[in-house]
């Protein structure tokens, strides 16, 4: 009796970790539930299991999108005034770099901040 219920217990963890990962919150609802409700949003996030490689994969990658589309919108599309009253753009493959640049420094730090946190 004692080793079935280790492992119904080891089961019953491993099938709750499976649900929390797949489950628990799509990555959009969870960008939103930041952006609008931070104080219970995180401490939603708190209470989550996650190793780097799946927070990752799941948010940082979402999130990390935003500045570097942004970066790219504004560099190519909207550019910036001169003092001459001019405005400067970068050119396509410029603003593709800087994005590109942008996002996997974005999601090189975020590794770096879950491996050793605070």
């Amino acid at each position: 009796p004692v080793v079935a219920t280790a492992a119904t217990d080891a089961a019953r963890l491993i099938s709750n970790r499976r649900t929390r990962h797949s489950g628990s919150m799509n990555p959009t609802a969870r960008v939103k539930a930041i952006l609008f409700d931070p104080v219970v949003a995180w401490a939603v996030i708190e209470k989550d299991v996650g190793d780097p490689a799946y927070v990752l994969s799941r948010y940082v990658a979402l999130l990390a999108l935003i500045p570097a589309l942004a970066s790219f919108v504004g560099a190519t599309l909207i550019g910036v005034i001169a003092p001459g009253g001019g405005i400067i753009r970068a050119g396509l493959v410029d603003g593709l770099l800087g994005a590109i640049f942008s996002y996997a420094m974005s999601c090189a730090m975020a590794l770096v901040l879950l491996s050793f946190p605070l």
